[in-house]
């Protein structure tokens, strides 16, 4: 954003980098493409690392039969730098959270500990995700047919305060699909018709660990 570059543009940077190819022979053809995305953050402990991989391949098998398949998978690390009191980001708006303390609740009285900072404690979150698909369309008796599916399988790792701690979900998700559509005149008027449905489920776990 131009106003984070304005206050301190040696401080904020993002650099994207991406790679592709395609072809297409005959009945065949495919498109594979990579992206790779860094930032780093105008704050301490505030970078952002990306890697995204998606492709495709499509066979025409007959004249009304067809079919393709979608890949995809995601890395994402980032970092979190928290929150900051008005006082600590009057003196150094570009520090991350510091230690978390809780005092003097008088005159000199003690202060207490409760948990450590931003950069100690790696707050952040790692993403894993990787995806399958298909898309599938064809013909028969005079009936267009459109199936497909997909399975999905995505792991977060979240790591935050102490007293939150790490939490770490893995979780599926699968799913199908089909419709079939036809055109026929009816009463002079040209009629669609198109019946179909779908179905997704999935499970998830989830697990907290002391940071």
């Amino acid at each position: 954003p131009a106003f984070l570059a304005s206050l301190s543009p040696e401080r904020y940077c993002v650099s994207v980098a991406h790679v592709s190819v395609a072809a297409a022979s005959g009945n065949l053809d495919y498109f594979m493409g990579l992206t790779g995305r860094y930032e780093t953050g105008y704050r301490d402990h505030s970078q952002r690392l990306d890697g995204h991989f998606n492709a495709n391949l499509g066979l025409e098998l007959a004249q009304n039969f067809s079919t393709r398949f979608f890949f995809e998978a995601l890395r994402s690390d980032v970092e979190f730098p928290g929150m900051l009191s008005p006082q600590s980001a009057a003196d150094d708006p570009t520090q991350a959270l510091g230690d978390v303390t809780l005092g003097p609740l008088f005159p000199g009285g003690p202060i207490l500990y409760l948990a450590d900072g931003a950069a100690e404690d790696e707050h952040g979150r790692t993403v894993l995700s990787a995806r399958i698909a298909n898309a599938t369309e064809f013909s028969l008796f005079g009936v267009d047919f459109d199936a497909g599916a997909h399975y999905v399988r995505r792991g977060i790792e979240n790591a935050q305060i102490d007293y939150i701690g790490v939490i770490e979900d893995q979780g599926s998700e699968w799913g199908a699909r089909l419709a079939a559509e036809r055109a026929f005149g009816l009463f002079g008027v040209e009629t669609m018709i198109r019946l179909g449905g779908n179905y997704a489920t999935g499970s998830k776990s989830s697990n907290r660990f002391e940071n």
